[in-house]
């Protein structure tokens, strides 16, 4: 399963110190009681990227990525019921590594 979530900074403001997400990705996969396989930090379209990857007893396979651009960060997980194939694998990590967020071309308080 491979989900995306957003989290929007309302103020706008950059984040100040900019948040150290490789270290809060491994945090996180850690806190599953998982045995953690790897993690990486680095550049992508949106910004900069963190990710942790781990396995737990009932999940072979999980990864998270925390993306930020300095103002807002977009959460994405992988898991597995399975070991997933290399193909796969890299198959998530392209999609993660392009993931864009486009502002509204128009206000939602504006009806037409």
């Amino acid at each position: 399963m491979f989900q995306l979530s957003f989290m929007e900074n309302k103020g706008g403001k950059r984040l100040e110190p900019p948040p150290a997400l490789q270290q809060i990705a491994t945090a996180q996969a850690e806190q599953l009681g998982g045995t953690l396989v790897k993690s990486s930090s680095g550049e992508c379209a949106y910004g900069t990227f963190g990710t942790a990857a781990a396995t737990t007893q009932d999940v072979p396979h999980f990864q998270i990525w925390l993306i930020s651009n300095g103002i807002h960060i977009i959460t994405a997980t992988h898991t597995c019921d399975v070991q997933p194939s290399a193909e796969e694998t890299n198959q998530v990590q392209a999609a993660v590594a392009s993931v864009r967020l486009v502002p509204d071309s128009k206000p939602k308080w504006k009806f037409w």
